[in-house]
């Protein structure tokens, strides 16, 4: 029978005379934070100093990395655990979306700009001020009549975006557009051309939307640096629905 003593080691399915053995057992993992535990699938294991392996499950002691089948290669204990179910500890980060499920797509700190032939795709930082699910605008002339009426001709709703862009001169991360790519999509203006301005925009919730970048190409530093990865610059754009 198992010692609950946390001095000692306990014993599970065998027999063992030697204090120096941790505990072994066919399923599940070990209650007690200073003994290590060692499932079936892991039993040629025979030292101590190595943590729990699970085959199914994570072990609810958080001092101790949780191991899953399936990771391939070398198991070591410098490796985090990977589960599909839910998760109940707090310590642990988890992702959501994309699998088809509805599961919900938090919102980003970035939008992406694509090209009409998607042979580019690049994200831009967008500050606080500048986000927006888009304004809504109609399609409208009004005007007034001789007779003291108004002449009310509507067309149809798009939304628009003026994002406020912070963007560098030079990116080191490949995902991120630098200030030239920016100006690039901004110069698309042909709409016969190998790339149109028909540019798709995701926006903070990932949603995707047909857009054309219109207005001025509005740009001011920060700071003094004019190139490498210090220079940041501030670019107000206006992109509407097509």
């Amino acid at each position: 029978m198992a010692d609950k003593s946390s001095t000692k080691h306990a014993w599970l399915g065998g027999q063992f005379s030697r204090g120096t053995f941790s505990a072994y057992i066919e399923a599940g993992a070990s209650k007690v934070h200073s003994v290590s535990a060692f499932t079936q699938a892991y039993s040629d294991v025979q030292t101590d100093n190595i943590s729990a392996y699970l085959t199914g499950n994570v072990l609810y002691t958080s001092s101790f990395p949780g191991y899953v089948s399936g990771s391939g290669g070398e198991v070591t204990s410098r490796k985090s655990a990977f589960i599909g179910g839910p998760v109940y500890r707090s310590s642990v980060s988890v992702r959501f979306g994309g699998d088809g499920t509805g599961a919900i797509v938090a919102e980003r700190d970035y939008i992406e700009l694509e090209t009409s032939d998607s042979s580019v795709i690049k994200r831009f930082r967008v500050i606080a001020q500048g986000y927006n699910d888009g304004k809504l605008t109609k399609a409208e002339s009004v005007e007034r009549t001789i007779g003291g009426g108004i002449d009310h001709s509507q067309g149809a709703t798009y939304r628009s975006w003026n994002p406020l862009i912070r963007v560098r001169h030079t990116e080191s991360d490949s995902n991120y557009g630098t200030l030239a790519e920016l100006e690039t999509f901004y110069s698309y203006n042909d709409p016969g051309g190998t790339i149109t301005p028909d540019i798709t925009l995701y926006d903070h919730h990932n949603q995707s939307y047909t857009v054309h970048i219109v207005g001025d190409f509005e740009k001011s530093l920060m700071g003094v640096r004019t190139e490498g990865l210090e220079a940041w610059s501030l670019v107000k754009l206006e992109l509407i629905e097509v």
